[in-house]
């Protein structure tokens, strides 16, 4: 019953946006993050925001050709109506751009949802449109296995992604791909995430 609410929510975009927004004050911390590992991108460099969802980071772009791309229609739909960039309705694990398109790519909040198997076919195509020396930034929810961390594990448990991973099989499945540059955890109000920052 619960289980169906959320999901529920999770297909009302307007309910959707503005209950994350509280949860995570606006994305506050989430968008510290983005400005401090793309300053020192020039303003000419392509970034591609892969499972941008309502599109609420394509802001931190607006000085980059920036597209964002997402398999919700729904989701696309709101972000072309607000924001003035490019989206496009496309599978991360099928992107339909050209080898060595991107200089930085960027994943918040979407590998959680995917099995093993999706990962890898993502981090495949990642390493296919990225530039050599190209930037991946992936921005994950963590499970950190604190009792105390009382409103992280009620988000956690509510999510819709069913695959909420540890620091070490997020750090195991990513440096099997990538070369990991740096990694750190962020709280972002009340949910935890874990930061990658891989360069290709």
């Amino acid at each position: 019953m619960i289980q169906r609410l959320i999901n529920n929510i999770s297909k009302n975009v307007n309910i959707f946006i503005f209950l994350r927004r509280i949860i995570e004050l606006d994305f506050y911390v989430l968008k510290k993050v983005i400005d401090t590992e793309t300053k020192n991108l020039d303003n000419i460099s392509r970034i591609l925001d892969l499972g941008c969802g309502t599109g609420d980071f394509s802001p931190c772009f607006y000085n980059f050709h920036y597209t964002g791309i997402d398999i919700e229609p729904e989701y696309i739909q709101y972000a072309k109506n607000k924001y003035n960039l490019d989206f496009r309705l496309m599978d991360g694990r099928i992107l339909r751009f050209g080898e060595e398109t991107f200089d930085c790519i960027i994943i918040i909040g979407v590998l959680h949802h995917l099995c093993k198997k999706s990962c890898l076919e993502i981090f495949h195509e990642l390493k296919r449109v990225v530039k050599p020396g190209g930037m991946v930034i992936i921005i994950e929810d963590v499970e950190i296995g604190s009792r105390w961390d009382i409103l992280g594990n009620i988000i956690r448990k509510l999510d819709v992604g069913n695959y909420i991973r540890t620091e070490e099989q997020w750090y195991k499945l990513i440096s099997c791909n990538f070369n990991i540059l740096k990694k750190y955890r962020i709280r972002s109000f009340i949910p935890s995430y874990e930061v990658f920052v891989l360069f290709a």
